[in-house]
């Protein structure tokens, strides 16, 4: 069985509750991440392979090609994966039955692949996980919701009992709001709000944060709101890896002076979440081959990168803490997870992101039980 990429120990002490934690650490405020960032093998590839964006594309051939067998191309000579979301939405709700039908089989097609993955996760390296949320830019729009929905009952009649859901957020909110989490409540007890930034394969998104602080000592107490968005599609556009760290300071800064423009207190770390397996001092092993560029070379440290190129926050030096970007993207679940012990989520986008959580609070109660 592969180990977790973050190697969790269960006895493990927790440290300081006010402490800053590593990059990439599996001991947060609020729970333990238990694995990320799996390379789980399938055949002559990865299982991932078999359930991300590029994976639904190629169901979509395959039923346009049935569709072709009975007549015309109910989608013309454009390629599968140029069309848009929006495009495909338009057919599946559309009056017209031939392209209706030929994205329900691509759903279908696509939700029994997902329901095999998730499956071989539970069964390989997710012993005990109860719930999955599912997120990505996939879920973003009726299609994925209905995959998702469909997985969900294929799984139920394979006899998996598994809780299948949606994250709740908005797709280009949950890998923003997520980030707060890394952080313990003490860094942002006297900021109004948080910069966060989510790195994905085909968007770059930075957004600000409005920390809505309770007056309870709850782990989950800082909930942010994404008050300001900033979104590049960079896949449709030659850049370099260097390139889109400049871009990124730029975004930033923008935000920066919003916060500054709205009179509020920025707290001084930047939380990033990025592709890979992150390591204790910043550097990025494998996961990044969807960037452009060399994300995981030995001479590149992208938190100091990034911190070269952004001006001071107040009187303090800015700070980078990064995590993987489908551990901050499940970290925005935590309010909707809380009431059970051990939870996963799987993220469909131009790859197929995983990670698995631990609630600390629960998982001690049921050992005293």
């Amino acid at each position: 069985m592969p180990r977790s990429s973050t190697a969790t120990e269960r006895r493990r002490p927790l440290p300081n509750a006010d402490a800053v934690p590593d990059h990439g650490a599996s001991i947060l405020p609020a729970v333990r991440v238990t694995s990320y960032n799996l390379a789980l093998r399938a055949g002559d590839g990865y299982l991932g392979d078999r359930a991300n964006k590029r994976a639904f594309y190629r169901c979509l051939d395959q039923w346009r090609a049935v569709a072709r067998l009975g007549g015309d191309d109910p989608f013309g000579v454009e390629d599968s994966s140029a069309l848009g979301r929006k495009a495909l939405e338009r057919a599946y709700d559309g009056r017209d039955a031939r392209p209706a039908a030929t994205v329900q089989g691509a759903i279908e097609s696509f939700a029994n692949a997902l329901a095999d993955v998730a499956t071989t996760f539970l069964v390989r390296v997710w012993p005990g996980v109860q719930r999955i949320a599912v997120g990505g830019g996939f879920r973003r729009g009726r299609i994925g919701e209905v995959a998702i929905a469909r997985t969900q009952a294929l799984l139920r009649a394979r006899g998996v009992e598994i809780g299948l859901v949606p994250i709740a957020d908005h797709p280009d909110a949950a890998g923003l709001l997520g980030g707060v989490h890394l952080l313990p409540q003490a860094a942002l007890a006297e900021s109004d709000a948080l910069l966060a930034v989510d790195i994905g394969g085909s968007n770059l998104r930075c957004g600000l944060l409005r920390l809505r602080h309770a007056k309870d000592d709850d782990a989950l107490a800082p909930r942010p709101k994404l008050a300001a968005l900033e979104r590049w599609r960079h896949r449709d556009e030659p850049v370099g890896r260097d390139a889109m760290i400049d871009t990124m300071a730029r975004m930033l800064e923008r935000l920066i002076a919003e916060a500054a423009q709205r009179r509020w207190r920025l707290a001084r770390h930047v939380v990033v979440g990025c592709p890979g397996q992150i390591a204790a001092d910043g550097g990025i092993g494998r996961g990044t081959q969807n960037l452009p560029g060399d994300w995981s070379a030995p001479a590149f440290h992208l938190p100091s990168a990034l911190q070269r190129r952004l001006p001071r926050i107040g009187r303090a030096r800015t700070q980078v803490l990064m995590h993987n970007d489908a551990v901050v993207q499940g970290l925005s679940q935590l309010r909707l997870m809380r009431d059970i012990e051990r939870w996963a989520i799987l993220t469909i986008g131009t790859g197929l992101g995983n990670a698995a959580f631990e609630n600390v609070a629960v998982a001690t109660a049921a050992r005293r039980r």
